[in-house]
């Protein structure tokens, strides 16, 4: 019997999944009860996270005062605020593919939240950027700047996601 190579490819990836489909994935969630309980959790979750960004980029501006701050201390903070912001907008996709499951309270955190993350991964790009690079003065106001855009775009996402709970 003769495979070409896409039918190849094709049977060598039904393979490679089928430990993945044992293992399971995510449950199917079948009723609206559950489908709220979830939401309710994402944005519980993104609320978590959002206040995990502000946090820390309260720091960064607090930082960026002190003159006898180190680039390490930036780098500490910075490794919080980033995988914070990614599971953010991952709970945020999550949300937005349920959308229209949410109940009204949910899909208005939604949308403000979806407001507010674009902003937020504009400042950590904008911020890990300006702290990579060689003699970058994180004392700058632009370095203060872009801190205190992340922080108040946080606390935006953080009080979006309570009034959706």
């Amino acid at each position: 019997m003769y495979l070409s190579k896409f039918n190849f490819l094709i049977a060598g990836a039904a393979l490679c999944a089928l430990p993945l489909l044992a293992a399971g994935t995510q449950p199917v969630i079948h009723t609206a009860a559950e489908q709220a309980k979830r939401a309710d959790r994402l944005l519980r979750e993104m609320k978590a996270e959002a206040q995990t960004i502000n946090s820390h980029a309260a720091e960064l501006e607090k930082l960026a005062k002190d003159p006898n701050t180190q680039w390490a201390q930036f780098d500490q903070e910075w490794n919080e605020i980033k995988p914070a912001q990614e599971m953010l907008e991952s709970h945020m996709w999550a949300l937005d593919s349920m959308r229209a499951s949410l109940t009204d309270a949910q899909r208005t955190a939604l949308d403000q939240t979806k407001q507010a993350a674009p902003m937020i991964a504009a400042r950590t790009r904008e911020l890990i950027r300006l702290i990579d690079k060689p003699g970058a003065n994180l004392r700058s106001p632009q370095f203060r700047s872009y801190a205190q855009s992340l922080a108040q775009n946080a606390a935006t996402v953080a009080h979006a996601s309570t009034s959706g709970v």
